[in-house]
């Protein structure tokens, strides 16, 4: 018995860990190509840009696992069905719930390494995420400035007629009309237009500068309307504090803890404290989906008689019926956020789904052990 569970385990492990692997290889890959545009718009180095994509690899884990587990289960038992090794396990005296013990183990391991990915690891993890991309976004880059084209950075309106050979920018316009939407900034800052023949880039103890030379400044007065104008031959520009003009960043509900989700500010809006407490409610239950992936898979592997041209069958049973369950949950969780009652719906759900599944199986190993029985 401990020889069959240890084969079965090694197994299922390793399935399941090269399905992961794969898999969150494959998909991280996708998903990292979406942040190809900060490499290219703001001059983030390729370390820079790993570190900001390997944040995302906690969710991806979190949702993968339970399907890596459905896939590798049903892999391995369809090929000891071929092979003819099923038989001989139950030949053995083993009970179908004795054979799925190593699936449902593995099962309950994944759902309390999803639990942990979901409650602890993966709101951190996002927060990483999230502060280091406001932050690359944010910082200046010569390279958001594109030449022959009207550029509109945070606001402001730059245009470049042309770039040359050293890096210098030749027909200048800068155009800041100081319509941000914070509503701190003072009433009395005006308008302005700035217009130069040329200008270089400078790296100075404080940030980026345009050193503008041969141009004018005009600015218009909010309060009188009056313009102003002046001329210089050469003008010191703080282009980088110009442009930047941030505002506090906005938590998303998946970076934020289960006591904030479910204990959310009194200032939120109602809308956004329903999608908070459905997030919570979503990482304590989307964990058991790793269980019942697991159950459905030794239901559909072992139920009835074995046959080796019937296993495909079992494959798509076995699949289609765990797909159902999780377009049922997912679907009862999305639509929590405008009707909370759903929750109860899910909680019956997850703890109806699973005490089902498990007397089925024992159900069906008892009724396997009659029918031995009466042939002997």
């Amino acid at each position: 018995m401990i020889l069959l569970s240890r084969y079965l385990s090694k197994k299922l492990l390793v399935m399941t860990s090269a399905l992961v692997v794969i898999l969150i290889g494959a998909v991280w890959l996708t998903q990292s190509l979406r942040f190809i545009e900060i490499i290219v718009n703001h001059s983030v180095s390729l370390g820079g840009y790993f570190a900001l994509i390997v944040y995302l690899i906690p969710d991806l884990m979190a949702t993968i696992l339970p399907i890596c587990l459905l896939i590798g289960g049903l892999h391995v038992y369809s090929k000891l069905i071929a092979d003819h090794e099923i038989q001989v396990i139950r030949a053995l005296g083993l009970s179908n719930f004795q054979i799925s013990k190593p699936l449902i183990i593995l099962g309950l391991f994944v759902t309390v390494l999803v639990f942990v990915i979901n409650i602890y690891i993966m709101p951190l993890s996002f927060q990483q995420f999230r502060d280091q991309e406001y932050q690359i976004r944010n910082q200046f880059s010569a390279s958001l400035i594109r030449e022959g084209s009207f550029n509109v950075i945070n606001g402001t309106t730059a245009y470049v007629r042309e770039r040359g050979p050293q890096g210098e920018f030749k027909g200048i316009l800068i155009y800041d009309p100081h319509l941000s939407g914070n509503k701190s900034e003072k009433a009395s800052e005006n308008s302005y237009t700035i217009i130069a023949e040329e200008g270089m880039l400078h790296q100075g103890a404080e940030g980026v500068v345009l050193v503008l030379k041969r141009g004018g400044r005009q600015e218009k007065d909010k309060v009188t309307g009056k313009i102003s104008f002046f001329a210089f031959d050469e003008f010191v520009f703080d282009l980088e504090k110009a442009l930047k003009k941030e505002s506090p960043r906005i938590t998303k509900p998946y970076e934020k803890n289960l006591s904030e989700l479910f204990y959310p500010e009194p200032s939120e809006n109602t809308h956004v404290q329903a999608r908070m407490r459905s997030e919570g409610h979503q990482r304590l239950l989307t964990p058991w989906l790793a269980l019942i992936d697991s159950l459905i898979v030794c239901l559909a592997m072992l139920k009835g008689e074995f046959n080796r041209k019937g296993r495909r069958y079992r494959v798509v049973v076995g699949a289609s019926s765990a797909l159902l369950v999780h377009i049922v949950l997912y679907t009862l969780l999305n639509l929590s956020a405008k009707h909370p009652a759903l929750l109860m719906g899910c909680y019956l759900f997850i703890t109806l789904t699973i005490p089902f599944l498990l007397i089925s199986l024992e159900s069906e190993s008892i009724h396997y052990k009659i029918l031995s029985r009466r042939r002997k």
